[in-house]
């Protein structure tokens, strides 16, 4: 009998763990690939389905693990408590509100696939497996294929090819420009627009650059440079601002503490030289302002989708003032649009107040500040400190967009939190 469970034990785990090489090494390519077999006359969201498929074959996996343990996989501390809070909370704001079937659907597989991921990566993993040993370079590669596709679709690939594997304006449009005002084109690469590339690159931008200066290994840190490439060129300015907190926190918590004042400095005057070069233009250089504003100046008030933007996050904010206990899953974000009146908050930090309200919003900020605060008690861990840098950047960008929706990015990075907080077996 203990033979059997001896059995099971392992090859649940050895499942979990390719499951979780395969969210790392194929998540950043997921657009590019559903797409392309959608466009051979598959059914599109069957093939984009692989993922959820594989999640709850993981989590059979993990039942079958903790059958075989007397004790729970995971520790009952804060950040596991509040990440299971926000579970149940969503669970009750729903059965309660009841929204659109069809939109909870999508509102669950957005909002809380990724959790059980984040709690199914927190079994016991040998820190002399492939997963384990190699982390930095599985998050890495990937993103260097996705920046060189993303620099090559900027200068080389005409849209009129990826017309030809599938893209159009009902799957990913193949020719997305800045407002409609300037005649070249953002890179989207394998991802499904050019803000989730940005934000993707997040993540492999702060492993190339802490493990590469803690570890002296150069072929990692020239690595940040075709992926800064990429963030560059998606033309995403939410990207490029947590592209620019990323690069600072990566550095700065990495290198030595002699060191620690002078990049500080250096970076303070470069930032101002910076910012001043930009306000000296921004009001007169039509151009500038596409780019910065995504639209223009004009008798004092911009026009642009910047204006729409504002308008969206009023309209929600006061939403959620007049129902401050949520609308359900389902009901704000990419999700709503299977719901009767889509809500798109420009802000994940709305869309989470407007579906599972205030003390939601407050339950997901207490669980990252203990998850901030647990990477930076232990920072001298190169994998504590890259997710500090990359989640900081990337909560900056929820700021402007709701950059937690897209799958590749939350399933990459709670797959990453999971696995930081897995023991070593």
């Amino acid at each position: 009998m203990k033979s059997i469970s001896n059995i099971a034990e392992k090859i649940s785990k050895e499942v979990i763990v390719f499951g979780l090489l395969a969210i790392l090494l194929i998540m950043p390519f997921h657009a590019l690939i559903s797409t392309f077999i959608g466009s051979l006359g598959i059914n599109k969201l069957l093939v984009q389905s692989w993922k959820e498929v594989l999640v709850v074959i993981m989590s059979l996996c993990w039942v079958v693990y903790q059958l075989t343990k007397k004790r729970l996989a995971i520790k009952a501390d804060s950040v596991n408590i509040l990440f299971l809070l926000i579970i149940f909370l969503s669970a009750i704001v729903t059965l309660l509100i009841r929204p659109n079937s069809e939109a909870v659907l999508f509102g669950i597989k957005t909002n809380l696939v990724a959790l059980a991921v984040f709690f199914i990566a927190q079994i016991p993993i040998a820190s002399k497996s492939f997963l384990k040993k190699n982390l930095q370079w599985i998050v890495i590669l990937p993103a260097i294929a996705v920046s060189i596709l993303a620099i090559l679709q900027a200068f080389l690939i005409p849209p009129e090819l990826l017309e030809k594997i599938g893209y159009s304006v009902e799957t990913i449009n193949p020719r997305q420009i800045i407002d409609g005002s300037i005649n070249f084109y953002r890179s989207f690469s394998s991802l499904g627009g050019p803000n989730q590339l940005g934000a993707y690159l997040l993540m492999p931008l702060a492993f190339s650059l802490v493990y590469g200066i803690k570890q002296k290994n150069w072929l990692a840190i020239l690595s940040s440079i075709p992926i800064l490439a990429g963030i560059v060129l998606s033309f995403s300015r939410s990207a490029w601002i947590g592209a620019v907190i990323t690069f600072f926190l990566s550095i700065f918590i990495s290198i030595p503490k002699k060191q620690k004042i002078y990049f500080l400095v250096s970076s303070l005057a470069l930032g101002s030289i910076v910012g001043v070069l930009v306000l000296s233009q921004i009001g007169t250089n039509e151009r500038l302002q596409n780019v910065l504003l995504h639209g223009r100046v004009f008798e004092g008030r911009i026009e642009g989708s910047d204006q729409q933007r504002i308008n969206s996050i009023a309209n929600t904010a006061s939403e959620i003032v007049a129902r401050p206990f949520g609308h359900g899953l389902g009901s704000a974000g990419p999700a709503s649009f299977r719901a009767d009146k889509p809500v798109i908050p420009e802000n994940w930090f709305l869309q989470i107040a407007y579906e599972i309200g205030i003390i939601g919003l407050l339950l997901y900020i207490f669980a990252f500040a203990a998850l901030l605060g647990d990477f930076i008690r232990n920072r001298s861990n190169p994998l504590a400190a890259s997710l500090f840098s990359a989640t900081v950047g990337i909560l900056v960008i929820n700021i402007f967009l709701q950059a937690w929706a897209d799958s590749t990015l939350v399933l990459c990075m709670f797959a990453l939190y999971g696995i930081y907080k897995s023991k070593s077996s």
